[in-house]
């Protein structure tokens, strides 16, 4: 039974329910709540994106620099682009293209 814990997702009280119920009011599964919100803790494919997401905007930073850099410069930008792009298919992330 959980005891004074609010849904992480609506802040509903879900006292008295299980971790296997849900939120009455959202839906969402009451367990999440227990957890709290460390990343260890989230959804893998959300952090994949998330990742996916952050390395994007370094690849895109680094060939910003390129672009306005130096040789030097434009050498490590395309480095890291190639490194951001492998590690991301490696892992098997996708853009998320659904829109949701």
């Amino acid at each position: 039974m959980i005891a004074d814990k609010a849904c992480i997702y609506c802040g509903y009280d879900l006292t008295g329910l299980t971790a296997q119920d849900v939120c009455p009011q959202c839906g969402k599964p009451a367990g999440y709540s227990l957890l709290g919100d460390h990343l260890r803790d989230v959804e893998s494919t959300w952090l994949k994106q998330v990742v996916l997401g952050i390395t994007l905007l370094v690849g895109a930073y680094c060939v910003l620099v390129s672009v306005r850099g130096d040789g030097h410069a434009r050498l490590l930008a395309s480095k890291i682009g190639k490194a951001t792009v492998d590690r991301a298919n490696a892992w098997g992330i996708r853009p998320d293209t659904t829109g949701t």
